[in-house]
């Protein structure tokens, strides 16, 4: 079994953090899996969830892959998009 190597991506604002987790694995061709989010408000946990792929579209599920990580820049942010006094999270897969 090839080696996995894990990925952890830190976003925040305000009192909100996200943490996006997974795994790389190199071989036989280097792709991701395990995507793993984690919202923390003031320090406490929110959400803890595996990302996973919805089927109800196609019928196929494709797993979810952070879409920045060949580029070498987050998928994960948080910032407020919706005007109100709460920063949101926002993952790119």
């Amino acid at each position: 079994m090839a080696s996995a190597r894990r990925v952890a991506e830190h976003a925040s604002s305000g009192g909100v953090s996200a943490t996006l987790t997974y795994r790389v694995l190199e071989k036989p061709y280097r792709h991701l899996t395990r995507p793993f989010l984690t919202i923390r408000r003031d320090g406490v946990v929110e959400v803890a969830r595996p990302l996973r792929a919805d089927r109800r579209d196609t019928g196929r599920a494709f797993p979810p892959q952070p879409a920045n990580y060949y580029g070498h820049v987050r998928s994960v942010s948080v910032r407020n998009i919706d005007s109100d006094r709460e920063p949101e999270v926002l993952v790119d897969l």
